[in-house]
């Protein structure tokens, strides 16, 4: 957890938790979207950020955005938008040498609560050899 820190979003007061060297937020009606925002990195070449999610006890979808050096929140898209996962799932992202920061962003779909867990982040190279 050592590529991430994480704070609160304005008006939500949902955010990650670090636990067991894992991420871990509740979502619920007040409190829709939590944020999990890398420091400002550079790389000199592309490579992979795996990870592994899990989404209990209610609807919540899973959003990657990045920083590029050309402007901030250049790309985002859904990793998960289907709900509760049932289970760990695994991903990745690709990770430009352009991109400067990343975000993962967990939302509230609707209303209730859900619980949102990630856990082993791992950047590698494009051949998925571990580089940090």
């Amino acid at each position: 957890m050592c590529l991430y820190t994480s704070s609160r979003v304005a008006a939500s007061v949902s955010m990650f938790r670090a636990y067991n060297n894992s991420a871990f937020t509740v979502l619920f009606t007040r409190s829709k979207v939590a944020i999990l925002e890398s420091p400002i990195f550079h790389l000199n070449t592309p490579a992979r950020l795996h990870f592994d999610y899990f989404v209990s006890k209610g609807p919540a979808k899973l959003h990657f955005c990045q920083d590029s050096v050309m402007r901030d929140l250049s790309s985002c898209f859904i990793i998960s938008a289907e709900g509760e996962t049932f289970g760990w799932k695994h991903d990745f992202i690709e990770v430009l040498p352009t991109d400067r920061k990343l975000y993962l962003i967990a939302r509230l779909d609707g209303k209730g609560r859900a619980n949102v867990q990630i856990d082993n982040l791992e950047l590698t190279d494009i051949m998925d050899h571990s580089i940090c």
